[in-house]
Order: C-alpha cells, then structure tokens, then sequence
C-alpha cells in the first residue's frame, strides 16, 4: 500500500476522513484526505481496530476487493492546545471498494421445488451485494431470458415450464449465478408404443419385441398385458421405457398386447394397444372338439365339421373321398353328388369352419373324407371316416374287423339276454316243438292266479 505524505494547518477544529469518490476501485489509486482545520502538530490515519497507518493529512492506496467495507479514521495531536484539545479524531470512514455481486441469495433460501402439475409456485426474489448496483436476469431452463427482474414469478405450473431457473446478476466489474430447480409432477402419459423393427407380423417360431416409452414426473411403473385373456406378461418399476419380447411365437399368441402406466400421482393407470400377428399354416383347431369318426346308416344326411386354426385366412378348401384303401382319392365339387361345401371364417379366433355335407348317404359313399385348407404359410389336413352302421363292411381290413367284433359281441349279447328271459318265461328253450295241452292249460293257470290282465301281460313283456 503506497502512502503520500501532505502536511498542511487549519484552523478550525472539526477533523474529518474523506475519500476521492464514492467508491475506489480495485488495485486503482484512491486517495484519503484528513481535513484539520486547527494547527498540528502530527496527523496519524488509523484503519480500525485502531492500527496506526501514517502520520500525514493525505493518503494514497491502493485498495484490494478484500477491503471493501474497511473502517477508517484520522487523529491529529497539537500539544500547544490545552490537554482537553489536544487530541481530535475524526468520524469513521468506511471503505467501499467497487467490484461484482459478493453474495447472491434467494428469498425464500429454498433452491429446489417440487410440484404437481397446475399448483401455483410462490415469487422467488434474488438479491446480491453489488458496487455499483447490479442488474438481475432470470434464465428459463431453455437458456432463453425469462424475466429482465430480481423476481422469478411463475404462477400456476405447466410441465413445460419444468427445468433450471438461474439468476444472473452483474455490473461492469463481475456477474456471478444461482439456480433454482423446479421439478413438476405429473401423471403418465404413453409417448409411443411401436415394434422394434417391421410391422405386426412374425412367423410361427419366431420373435418379436414391443417397445413402450412413457412421460411422467416421478417415473412411471409399467405392466405388460396379453389382452385377449387379460394374462400379466412383465412388470417394470421406476421407468420411463419398458420393452417386451415374444421369443417363440405361436398362431394362438395372435391377438393385442397393452402397455400400462401409472405412478405416485396417477388416479388411474393409462393404457396402449398394439397387435402382434402370428403368421401360421392352417391345421386342427386345438380349442375345439371334432368328431372325425362317424356311423350312419344308409339315407341319413352326413355332416362333417372341419374346424381349422388358420392365419392368414385360408385361401383354399379341396375335399376328397377314399372309398377304400385300395382306391385313390377323388375330388369331391360343391354341388356334386349330393356333395355341398360351405366355408366360414372367424377372424377374431383365427378360425376356419369348412363343412362338407352328404345328403340322402348311399353305401358307395361309405369311406374316407379329407378336407385341406391352403394359405401363405403352408396347408394342413383333417381326415373324417364315416362307415354303415348296418352293415359292418368298410373300405379298411382293420376297420371291418374292428366292426365285426363290435357287431358280434353286440348281437350275442342281445341272444343272451333274450334266452335268459324266454327261458324264465317259459321253462324251457324255444327251439323244442310241439307244447301238450295240459302244459299250455298250467301255464294259462298261473297266468290266471297272477291276475295279469291281457294289456298289463303285453307291458311286461
């Protein structure tokens, strides 16, 4: 610190301490002037806490930011005056050293909020220590000027205005910044549900992965869903992205998959859609029973249900009839023969009904029936055998010999049962002729003592 020495009498006895401006600037000449109106014998400049700097009326330094606010004051000592007099300090001095905003607060202190989305923020008011004075910039999280003011004033909240507010204050020798984080609540909101590559379709065995992205304020929990029976695939907690994956997919996992969404503010979850659809060749619909073997007699009408699981939709239905192992199939047309095709599709099932109906059967129509359903993906084949119930012949050696045995345990038991009653009836075989008269008169006795009326008998028997 550099001090210039001026030693100069005055005359009146008020001594006082000034600087050369209002303000001095660091590392700049600032001179201190001490005005003694009397006459001195010595003059000493002290920077409280009473620390002696020079005996002179006149000083230069070279103040440093660190002195901003410093206290100072002059003494001056005249041992001609009367003891009462001789010693005379002027007021203090405080030092105001120019520069950039020292400290930068927030009223109220709290440098992070958070909200739910619509509640209403209260006023945020940045305040600095700045020589000179400083000017105040809000800055919006988007880095654009908010407000030209010490307040920050956001009202009711939007999601959008969630983010980073910074307050800068400066003048022409320093800025400096504090921030306020506001953080805004809000329920989920699914941004996109899509595949990860291609479209909906997948061919049988193969993948596919769903990707569901959400917005929300806290982090959302998401649950996959298989819709078509409401079957819980995956749950992922604390996202904002969840992805399912079909590693091995199967005709019936055709159908909507659901992205839900909710977290601490949700009243409800939110739900998205999206279809997989599972490429496959046509073949037995495995969710229904189908009858494939039949027994009609000749003249009843024939009705054959193929029920085929299918996706795409079938483009093509051939029906063919074997009349016995030894013959070749041959192909039966719609209106032909007693011969009638109707198809039916099912497109929320995937399935397929083709019914081949026979009317008015004859025994050559007695065989093997098989119906082939083509698509894109391939064909599959239902085979139905239909055989005369009243005559135990059919177009396979085992078959007829399968009825056969049926036929014939069937028929001997019939006999059986019939001779078991006849006998009980009679006492004795149907086969002997030529009953006595006296038989038959003991016979009609007992009939007589049993009070059988004629209907009643015929009931019985």
């Amino acid at each position: 610190m550099l001090f210039l020495l001026l030693v100069f009498l005055s005359s009146s006895d008020a001594v006082t301490l000034t600087g050369l401006s209002e303000y001095a600037v660091p590392g700049s000449e600032f001179t201190l002037t001490c005005d003694v109106p009397e006459e001195a014998a010595q003059v000493q400049l002290y920077r409280r806490p009473g620390v002696a700097a020079a005996q002179v009326f006149q000083w230069v330094i070279q103040p440093q930011t660190g002195d901003h606010g410093s206290v100072w004051y002059c003494q001056r000592t005249n041992a001609r005056l009367p003891a009462v007099d001789r010693l005379v300090h002027s007021p203090d001095y405080t030092l105001n050293v120019a520069g950039g905003p020292r400290t930068v607060t927030l009223s109220p202190p709290d440098i992070t909020y958070t909200r739910t989305e619509g509640n209403t923020l209260p006023d945020i008011t940045c305040t600095a220590d700045c020589i000179p004075g400083c000017a105040f910039v809000w800055t919006k999280p988007d880095n654009t000027n908010f407000t030209a003011s010490a307040v920050l004033s956001l009202g009711q909240l939007d999601r959008s205005e969630q983010g980073t507010y910074r307050c800068t204050v400066g003048n022409i020798y320093g800025s400096s910044t504090i921030s306020a984080v506001v953080t805004i609540q809000f329920p989920p909101e699914i941004d996109s549900l899509e595949y990860n590559q291609g479209d909906a379709d997948v061919t049988e065995d193969g993948s596919k992965t769903l990707i569901c992205k959400v917005e929300s304020v806290p982090k959302s929990t998401i649950t996959w869903y298989y819709k078509n029976n409401d079957t819980n695939l995956f749950t992922a907690a604390d996202v904002l992205e969840s992805s399912y994956t079909l590693t091995t997919a199967g005709c019936l996992d055709t159908g909507l998959y659901t992205c839900s969404a909710r977290n601490s503010v949700s009243n409800t979850a939110v739900t998205k859609d999206i279809r997989i659809n599972v490429l496959c060749s046509p073949r037995l619909d495995p969710r229904l029973f189908t009858v494939r073997k039949m027994l009609l007699a000749t003249h009843d009408n024939l009705i054959m249900n193929a029920m085929f699981l299918s996706n795409p939709e079938p483009s093509s239905f051939t029906w063919t009839f074997q009349y016995s192992s030894h013959n070749s199939f041959t192909e039966l047309n719609d209106g032909t023969d007693n011969f009638v095709i109707h198809n039916t599709h099912f497109s929320s099932s995937l399935s397929t009904l083709s019914v081949g109906t026979r009317t008015n059967i004859k025994e050559a129509w007695f065989g093997v029936y098989n119906v082939t359903a083509r698509n894109s993906e391939g064909y599959g084949t239902l085979t139905f055998t239909v055989a005369d119930k009243e005559c135990p012949c059919s177009t396979d050696s085992m078959y007829v010999t399968g009825v056969t045995l049926i036929c014939t345990s069937i028929l001997t038991l019939l006999l059986t049962v019939g001779l078991g009653i006849f006998i009980s009836r009679n006492g004795r075989l149907p086969c002997i002729k030529g009953q006595h008269l006296k038989q038959r008169e003991f016979q009609n006795v007992q009939l007589s003592e049993r009070a059988v009326t004629p209907n009643e008998e015929e009931d019985e028997r």
